[in-house]
């Protein structure tokens, strides 16, 4: 089973992922890029709701992927760092994240093609120095097509911010024989760690969403309306 399960997630992962339906809620909403280009910070962990897209079908929950925020060359003035975070520092891709694509930096484009984004931020500081390092070492890796969350020579995207926040989740899924993490668990691993806060809210979208759960809703403390 461990041969079968890449060779045949493989195919479906990028099928998936060349499906969409429609674009995201929040593309082209240069509001809302204005209030994340404010308000993010490095290390700020970035939760994604795109129920549009192939990839959801597969994803039991409310979000579908996950990622680390950056920032830019600005935030890291005077730490040396390895030549592909700097480059993607320079070219303004401080979405640190792990997709069919492989692990990955992406601009801000990427967290706006989503219908909600919420983000998380560790209440404690972390010295940049000490995870340059850590970085570059995680940034060469492969996705993680077997699904294995015992196994992190290769990343699923929950397993790249768990990994690089030096957490164990909460809880876990299991689907034919594997044990993984949902970006679902993730948030909720987030939130039961007394760490970690929402500072922007999942409700920064056009519209209002079935989907948010009201219990959610009460966590949030900021949102891009009344910000």
């Amino acid at each position: 089973m461990s041969s079968v399960v890449p060779v045949v997630a493989r195919p479906i992962a990028k099928l998936a992922g060349n499906l969409r339906l429609r674009n995201g809620h929040l593309a082209g909403r240069d509001d809302i890029r204005a209030v994340l280009q404010r308000e993010l910070r490095p290390f700020d962990v970035v939760l994604l709701s795109a129920p549009y897209k192939g990839t959801s079908l597969f994803i039991p929950g409310h979000f579908s992927h996950a990622g680390i925020w950056f920032g830019d060359m600005d935030d890291w003035r005077g730490v040396e760092i390895a030549p592909r975070l700097r480059s993607a520092l320079v070219d303004r891709k401080g979405f640190f994240h792990a997709d069919r694509d492989g692990v990955r930096f992406s601009d801000i484009d990427e967290i706006l093609d989503a219908d909600h984004v919420t983000v998380v931020r560790l209440s404690t500081n972390v010295r940049l120095v000490d995870v340059a390092d850590k970085i570059n070492a995680m940034s060469v890796r492969s996705y993680d097509f077997n699904f294995d969350g015992t196994d992190n020579s290769e990343l699923l995207c929950t397993e790249l911010v768990l990994e690089f926040l030096g957490m164990d989740p909460v809880a876990t899924t299991g689907i034919l024989g594997r044990s993984f993490v949902t970006p679902d668990q993730l948030f909720q691993t987030l939130l039961m760690n007394g760490a970690y806060r929402i500072t922007i809210a999942d409700d920064i979208q056009s519209r209002p969403s079935a989907r948010i759960p009201k219990n959610q809703r009460q966590l949030d403390i900021r949102t891009a309306r009344n910000s």
